[in-house]
C-alpha cells in the first residue's frame, strides 16, 4: 500500500530476471484491506498526511493478493510476510503461485492485527516459514520463542511447526535444496538441545519454549 504499483511491477520483473528473492508484508492489517478495497481509511489518511497520496491512483477494489498478482508480484519463492488478514481464496492463490508464507505470531500480537490463521496457512498447501520480524515488535529474535507462540495459536502438529522453523526457513531463503533437513547430500548445521530424561515427546518439548541449553555442533 505504500509503494506505487509501477514500482512494484518493476521490482517483480527485476527479481525474476535476476533470480532474486522478493519479500513483502502482505495482508497484515484490516487498514490495508480497506485501502485496497475502497481507497479510504487510516492508511489513506496516513499517506495524505505524509504527502504521498496520489490522486491518479486507481483504487483496485480487491484484496491484497489479487492486487499484487495483477502486478506480477505473486510468483514462485515470493515471501508473503504476515498474511494475518488473508482469507482461504487469497491463500489458495499464494499456494498455486508457489509463494512462501512467512508468519510472525509475536509481532502480529504486538502490533494488534490479530493472531495469524496458521491452521489455514498450512491447509492452503503453501510452504510456511516462521519468522521473528524485528526487535521493534518482538522481545527476542529467538526462533524457539516464535515456535512457542505459534503453538499457542494453532492446532497443527509439533512436527509441522518444527518443519516451518527449519526446512520452511531454508525454502524461504532459496536454500531448500541445501539446508533445512537431515538427508544424504544436504548440508546439516545441527543444533543440539538438552532434553530432560523424563521428556517423552521431544517434538512437543522443542516447541514449548522452555529449553535454554542448546549449542551449534556443526
Amino acid at each position: 500500500f505504500s509503494t506505487a504499483p509501477e514500482l512494484i511491477a518493476a521490482i517483480a520483473r527485476e527479481a525474476r530476471a535476476r533470480r532474486l528473492p522478493l519479500s513483502m508484508h502482505l495482508g497484515e492489517s484490516q487498514e490495508e484491506l480497506e485501502l485496497l478495497a475502497t481507497g479510504r481509511g487510516a492508511f489513506r489518511d496516513l499517506l495524505v498526511d505524509l504527502g504521498a497520496w496520489r490522486d491518479d491512483w486507481t483504487v483496485p477494489g480487491t484484496d491484497p493478493v489479487s492486487y499484487l498478482d495483477g502486478l506480477g508480484a505473486i510468483a514462485p519463492g515470493m515471501l508473503a510476510v504476515h498474511g494475518t488478514q488473508l482469507d482461504v481464496a487469497a491463500l489458495a492463490v499464494l499456494a498455486a503461485r508457489g509463494a512462501v508464507i512467512v508468519s510472525c505470531p509475536r509481532s502480529n500480537r504486538w502490533t494488534g492485527v490479530g493472531d495469524p490463521p496458521l491452521d489455514a496457512f498450512y491447509a492452503s498447501g503453501a510452504v510456511v516459514a516462521l519468522g521473528t520480524d524485528s526487535l521493534t515488535s518482538a522481545p527476542t529474535l529467538d526462533l524457539f520463542d516464535e515456535l512457542a507462540a505459534a503453538r499457542r495459536v494453532s492446532t497443527v502438529s509439533d512436527a509441522r511447526l518444527l518443519e516451518s522453523a527449519t526446512r520452511g526457513g531454508a525454502v524461504a531463503l532459496g536454500l531448500g535444496a541445501e539446508y533445512g533437513r537431515i538427508a544424504p547430500g544436504v548440508r546439516a548445521p545441527l543444533l543440539a538441545v538438552a532434553v530432560p530424561p523424563d521428556v517423552s515427546d521431544v517434538e512437543q518439548y522443542l516447541v514449548a519454549g522452555e529449553h535454554r541449553e542448546r549449542q551449534w555442533v556443526g
